[in-house]
């Protein structure tokens, strides 16, 4: 106990323990908590659900999988691909003037002016306040809002987790080829396309998780 104390940990040291793995950077330690469902009948809901996936974290349980209609769209759905947008492609943009936009604020005007009317926008907390309209969200608090249903907005970020958390995905479920963060060709539902990720076989969980 005393060296515990020594450690000023502040973490649950009980997951820790349960933890099947786990990453050292510098003096920190990052690692990953079972993961863990009660043991009854249940039912998940989900848009991205992977059968794979599933049934590598739970072997020991039953899983019947019903598949639905794909719900249709009622607008138009209009992607730019050419960048990742994320927070480093973003910083990046500014500091290296790729766009001729020197601030935040200038890019983000520069992409809704290729969409029309648009009435709200999405981003990234820390640049929430730099998108040029009345109305914004962010990334991470966007769950039960829709009183924006039916209006133009525009979404500016692609919000990845922390490279890491992919390793130890990878590593607990027993995915040892997971290497580093790089483009790797996927092929899911009859389609093939790049994208970043440690290992094309847990790609499709990332927006699981």
């Amino acid at each position: 106990m005393g060296t515990l104390k020594n450690c000023k940990t502040t973490d649950n040291l009980i997951d820790f323990a349960k933890a099947d793995c786990y990453i050292k950077q510098k003096d920190c330690i990052k690692y990953l908590a079972p993961v863990q469902l009660p043991k009854c009948k249940m039912i998940i809901l989900s848009a991205t659900l992977d059968e794979t996936i599933y049934n590598l974290f739970f072997p020991e349980r039953k899983i019947v999988y019903h598949e639905i209609e794909q719900a249709a769209y009622k607008g138009n759905l209009i992607q730019y691909p050419c960048y990742s947008m994320s927070r480093k492609t973003i910083n990046d943009f500014i500091e290296k003037n790729t766009l001729h936009c020197p601030t935040v604020s200038a890019l983000f005007k520069k992409i809704i002016t290729n969409t029309d009317n648009v009435y709200y926008g999405i981003t990234f907390k820390k640049y929430e306040n730099d998108i040029p309209l009345e109305h914004t969200l962010h990334f991470g608090n966007l769950t039960g809002t829709d009183y924006y249903s039916g209006k133009n907005g525009v979404i500016i970020g692609t919000p990845h987790f922390p490279s890491y958390l992919y390793q130890l995905i990878a590593f607990s479920i027993g995915i040892s080829e997971h290497g580093s963060l790089k483009n790797r060709k996927v092929s899911y539902k009859g389609y093939q396309f790049l994208m970043m990720a440690c290992s094309s076989l847990f790609v499709t969980f990332t927006t699981l998780y």
